[in-house]
């Protein structure tokens, strides 16, 4: 009955089963809209169904139906997602199409929202599947819409864009311009393409027209392509053809080049054999020169394999090995019998060698005919023209005299480091140049006369150091110590603290056991003070008052003149500032001549004097600017004459 019910009143085929096996079964195997549950089953019950087809992932509507409903059983079958509950009696007939009618209705609209749930992930799947930015707009521009791509170009995330205004995300020419050309599709219905740049990056636009239900456009969709590599492999490929056709043009010339420089090739090459052969006989000829070169050296030469056989040895070497020179060839050490002990370490390097590539340096004590001797050696890869090593050469050079000589000249630098003591208790400055004026030697007095250390001075040039000013050029000097054997004079120096020394220095050469010269014994003499008393007793003879003070104006020599003048001596005078000690009036402000006089390096005007007896001495005063040897200001030099009362000094 329930069957011919439900088939009157849908348009649909009904499956009867007759307990919850046979239920279960047509359930696996067909796709049903709606269950229509009794209560009482043979092998169960109706709930027991329920909860089975809740639990499926797309579970049809059921509506439970009994005969001995209660409360319990409807909350039971409703919280296990029952889409009705109906209990047999006379309302059954009509409730049972009502209620099973609802039912399908729940599941058809279940079913359409999860279809257009799928077709909505299909379509984002869809457009996110290409690296394209894909959006649809409306006439405003707002946002229809968009995949990922296209949202991450401006920033945000696709979700955030539905419904906004794209042109609020572009900047505002590119706005504009993309603008008129989206318009322009809506107002002709035809798809627009071109081309734009935003950030350093082209795309390629193209704009397409979408009608509505009424046939006019009313949305467009945007399609960009990030073309700036292909842009950028265009413009590549544009120079490669370039230069390939510009190439083809060189290879042309050259190919006309080649053929004609074959036709040459092949009309000499019956000569070219013929210098073939003569070249196998130069280099035969130049490989036995070779051997008498090497073997004419008294150094020692081999070429040796990857397994150390010997494959050449010079004389020199087969004689150290007592031997004839054309035994040494394809022999290995131990042929020679010579011992594991001595060669294996020696093995080892050579291993190393080829190995590495690199080239080793050692010494080996080694026996000869002549006994014992100490050999230094080299050995040096070969290399093969893929980069391996073929081959190591072995230079042996005997060092016995050499190590002779190195003993002989530690005993003699002991020696002149106990004269260099004595040298140090003298007072003198005493200094030891090379040929190329390099300091060697620096004792303690010279030390503490110009003020830099031994360490500091060694290897210098002497007069970079001590920027020395010589009486006469240089070479002169240089020329009467070859010719002389030594030279005497004046020079002056400057200390490390910028004092400037006047020296009596004292050159003598040191010729070397060849008859070559070898050094320069320089001794100075400091005769600064003696210069500076021999300077102020002359400055003393001079008539007029001669003053000079430093650039703060203190008195740093004031001469007798001066002292007569203005009634002060020279240590009272010495020390004072000379505007306050004279109470010097001035023609114009004080400032203004000190910047003419640093501009000009002179300065003359009429100044006012006070002398210590209170007279007020009118006088021409000439003041020169000193400059130091580094082109800084140093001192000022007054020179004054009395103005007579015409006006006349």
């Amino acid at each position: 009955m329930t069957k011919k019910l439900i088939e009157k009143s849908f348009d649909a085929s009904v499956a009867i089963a007759e307990d919850c096996a046979t239920a279960r079964s047509l359930l696996s195997g067909d796709d049903f809209d709606a269950v229509v549950l009794d209560y009482n089953l043979p092998d169960g019950t109706g709930l027991q169904l329920l909860a089975e087809i809740s639990k499926s992932e797309s579970p049809p509507a059921a509506v439970m139906i009994t005969g001995q409903g209660d409360e319990e059983t409807a909350a039971e079958a409703f919280r296990l997602h029952a889409s009705g509950y109906l209990v047999k009696d006379r309302r059954l007939g009509t409730m049972l199409p009502e209620v099973l009618g609802g039912a399908l209705a729940e599941i058809s609209l279940r079913r359409a929202q999860e279809a257009l749930r799928r077709s909505e992930e299909v379509e984002s799947a869809l457009l996110n599947a290409t690296t394209e930015s894909l959006f649809l707009l409306d006439r405003d521009g707002a946002v229809l819409a968009i995949n990922r791509t296209a949202a991450e170009r401006v920033g945000h995330e696709p979700d955030e864009m539905m419904g906004q205004v794209i042109y609020d995300y572009w900047a505002g020419e590119l706005a504009s311009t993309r603008r008129e050309r989206i318009d322009k599709v809506f107002r002709t219905g035809e798809p627009v393409n071109f081309e734009d740049a935003r950030q350093g990056i082209t795309f390629a636009i193209a704009v397409y027209p979408v009608a509505g239900a009424e046939g006019g456009v009313d949305r467009v969709a945007v399609f960009g392509l990030d073309i700036t590599e292909r842009r950028r492999a265009e413009e590549e490929l544009r120079r490669a053809r370039d230069e390939l056709e510009e190439r083809v043009k060189e290879r042309t010339a050259e190919l006309v080049e080649v053929n004609e420089a074959l036709r040459k090739e092949i009309a000499e090459r019956k000569r070219a054999e013929e210098v073939l052969k003569s070249l196998t006989e130069q280099v035969q000829g130049q490989a036995k020169m070779l051997d008498e070169i090497l073997s004419a050296s008294p150094d020692q030469f081999y070429l040796v394999d990857v397994n150390g056989k010997f494959i050449y040895g010079s004389r020199a070497a087969a004689e150290m090995f007592g031997v004839e020179q054309e035994e040494l060839s394809g022999k290995y050490w131990w042929d020679l019998g010579f011992s594991a002990e001595m060669m294996q370490p020696f093995d080892i390097q050579r291993e190393a060698v080829f190995t590495s590539g690199e080239a080793h340096k050692g010494e080996i004590r080694f026996p000869t005919t002549h006994g014992l001797r100490d050999y230094e050696y080299f050995m040096n890869p070969i290399h093969r023209p893929d980069g391996r090593v073929g081959a190591v050469v072995v230079t042996a050079r005997d060092i016995n005299e050499q190590k002779e000589s190195a003993e002989e000249l530690e005993r003699r630098s002991a020696k002149l480091a106990e004269q260099a003591q004595l040298l140090d208790l003298t007072h003198d400055t005493i200094m030891v140049k090379d040929m190329n004026n390099v300091v060697v030697f620096w004792n303690r007095g010279a030390e503490e006369m110009y003020g830099w250390k031994h360490e500091e001075a060694i290897g210098k040039v002497t007069h970079d150091l001590l920027k020395t000013r010589f009486p006469q050029p240089l070479e002169e000097i240089e020329y009467e110590l070859l010719h002389e054997g030594r030279w005497e004079g004046e020079l002056v120096h400057v200390a490390r603290d910028g004092r400037q020394l006047t020296v009596s220095s004292r050159w003598a050469l040191k010729w070397g056991e060849t008859g070559q010269p070898e050094s320069i014994l320089e001794i100075n003499t400091d005769m600064t003070e003696q210069k500076k008393l021999q300077e102020a007793e002359l400055l003393d003879l001079i008539p007029q008052p001669i003053i000079v003070r430093d650039m703060n104006n203190n008195i740093v020599l004031w001469n007798r003149a001066a002292s007569e003048r203005y009634g002060w001596s020279k240590d009272e005078a010495l020390g004072k500032n000379t505007y306050e000690l004279l109470k010097t009036e001035f023609p114009k402000p004080r400032e203004e001549i000190e910047f003419d006089l640093l501009k000009s390096g002179t300065w003359q005007g009429t100044l006012t004097h006070a002398a210590r007896d209170g007279s007020r001495v009118v006088e021409k005063s000439n003041w020169v600017l000193k400059w130091t040897d580094h082109g800084e200001s140093s001192a000022i030099l007054e020179i004054n004459s009395l103005v007579e009362p015409g006006g006349r000094p």
